[in-house]
């Protein structure tokens, strides 16, 4: 997705809408984050769910949306690739990459066509999303992140990077020996948790004991599932859901803005710091 060179874009800008913003969720599991924002009271004024897609026929988010009243469209990928475009595809060499980009082209269009977002929420979609996605919707992708993406490597080969980036991320920081873990708020690039920061979450506070005994008597192993089964599992009430309702509510009632060169967020024409709105408490 190449938008550099542009100035800053604009997300949207909330100060002339005349009626909510209009999200479209994408998901491959429970939904966490959408069932935030379901049970958020500004859910019907501010910003509305007009539908959801999932990668997963079994995923427990179709039952959610259903409750509410929300459509939900499957599309899981092994059914694209016995698909007859797939074997077009691949009768003329496409690489997985490009059978990726295909698909993801696809399900960019049933939104579209469908839902008509301003935003496209990430509510535990477990693929990595191609150009042909990010580019149907710049800088309109906001996922969930279960670290704080703002604290990065000072020297060495990895000097300015993000530190905890990727699936082990909340493991990274226990063994970093980060005391507050919180959820990042991003726009999504083509960068896995390189995107521009938007909002970061309340701490989550770190049970720096219990991280101690199991790294002392049980191992890596069993510290991996620890972060993933409880530190994980308790961040996505206490910090994802809750950071992903307020990016929602500020870009319903603000105007945002994005400067891709500086992957730096604007609020009213106002720079925020490189870690984004903080969460108050």
């Amino acid at each position: 997705m190449e938008v550099s060179g542009m100035g800053l874009l604009t997300v949207f800008d909330g100060r002339k809408r005349k009626g909510p913003l209009k999200v479209a969720v994408l998901f491959s599991g429970s939904a966490s984050s959408m069932k935030a924002m379901l049970e958020d009271p500004k859910c019907g004024t501010d910003y509305v769910i007009t539908g959801g897609l999932t990668d997963r026929g079994d995923a427990s988010g179709i039952g959610l949306a259903g409750e509410h009243g929300i459509p939900v469209e499957v599309r899981e990928y092994a059914d694209f690739l016995e698909s007859d475009m797939a074997g077009e595809l691949k009768a003329f060499g496409a690489d997985p990459w490009t059978l990726r980009e295909h698909y993801d082209q696809g399900i960019a269009e049933f939104i579209e066509e469908n839902y008509d977002p301003d935003i496209i929420a990430l509510s535990g979609w477990m693929r990595i999303l191609s150009d042909p996605f990010l580019e149907a919707f710049p800088y309109r992708c906001l996922n969930v992140h279960p670290a704080d993406l703002s604290i990065r490597y000072l020297g060495g080969k990895r000097d300015g990077q993000r530190c905890f980036t990727g699936d082990d991320a909340v493991t990274d920081a226990l063994i970093a020996g980060e005391t507050e873990l919180k959820s990042t708020i991003h726009f999504l690039t083509s960068t896995v948790d390189g995107g521009p920061i938007f909002v970061q979450s309340r701490p989550y506070k770190v049970d720096a004991r219990e991280v101690a005994r199991i790294r002392r008597k049980e191992g890596l192993d069993a510290l991996r599932a620890y972060a993933r089964d409880v530190v994980q599992e308790r961040m996505k009430y206490a910090c994802d859901g809750p950071a992903f309702t307020t990016a929602l509510a500020l870009i319903a009632d603000h105007l945002i803005q994005v400067d891709p060169d500086a992957g730096v967020v604007y609020m009213d024409g106002k720079a925020l710091p490189y870690s984004g709105y903080q969460m108050e408490g």
